[in-house]
């Protein structure tokens, strides 16, 4: 792996931002003109508790960043009370919670949609203006949900501004902090998963390992509180 392709430590990275003179901003304050801002876009695919460790260190440093989290997951359930609690909490300091949807779960997209963004607002109270897509085809980008609901892949986010990705833990398309963007003081969308960030390990291969490792503990605490026979045998697992 390159040094323009690894990652850094997140606070090292955020103070980066800051020293330059950047501010961090949500999507609809954001504008393809605008100059020292930063929109900090976060989609949780495997655990919410590295979503709150990423969220706590960008609001303890004045930032504040967009999260998006699955309602069609088998990772995690935003509906389960821990969970809920998980994505209040990161709402309360500051941030914007939304919808991270999969179009590829449903056969008629717009009713899917429509059903997971009325599930999303009722379970957070929270009126829903911009989601992002999970695994994003192309096909999918020009979909149009009216004039209330955006998505991150709309081309005033996506193509007027510059675009950074750590999907699969490297920067996919380049370190922003060494661009041309960065350099001009130029807006940028950057999107972050916490699990490259936060989850320890050696390399990407040791983090996926760890967090199986972390899930397997997890599930096995699950199957504790429900099972009595299960806490018989939970030692030998």
């Amino acid at each position: 792996m390159s040094a323009i392709e690894q990652l850094m430590d997140y606070n090292i990275f955020l103070d980066t931002w800051t020293q330059a003179g950047y501010q961090s901003v949500f999507f609809n304050d954001a504008s393809p003109d605008d100059k020292l801002k930063v929109i900090l876009r976060h989609d949780i695919d495997f655990d919410l508790e590295f979503a709150y460790q990423m969220a706590k260190m960008e609001s303890d440093k004045g930032f504040v960043a967009n999260y998006f989290f699955l309602i069609s997951n088998d990772a995690y359930n935003i509906m389960t009370p821990r969970n809920k609690e998980w994505v209040l909490k990161i709402r309360d300091l500051g941030h914007k919670i939304s919808l991270h949807f999969d179009p590829e779960v449903y056969e008629n997209v717009h009713e899917g949609f429509e059903y997971e963004v009325s599930l999303f607002e009722e379970l957070f109270v929270e009126k829903i203006s911009i989601v992002s897509f999970h695994r994003p085809n192309p096909k999918f980008f020009g979909l149009d949900f009216g004039d209330r609901i955006q998505h991150t892949y709309n081309e005033r986010y996506f193509q007027q501004m510059k675009y950074y990705s750590d999907s699969t833990g490297i920067w996919r398309y380049g370190n922003p902090l060494i661009s041309q963007e960065f350099k001009d003081k130029k807006i940028m969308q950057i999107l972050i998963h916490p699990l490259w960030w936060v989850q320890k390990g050696s390399d990407n291969h040791d983090k996926l390992i760890n967090l199986f490792y972390r899930k397997v503990e997890k599930l096995k605490e699950n199957f504790k509180e429900n099972s009595i026979p299960f806490r018989k045998i939970m030692d030998q697992l």
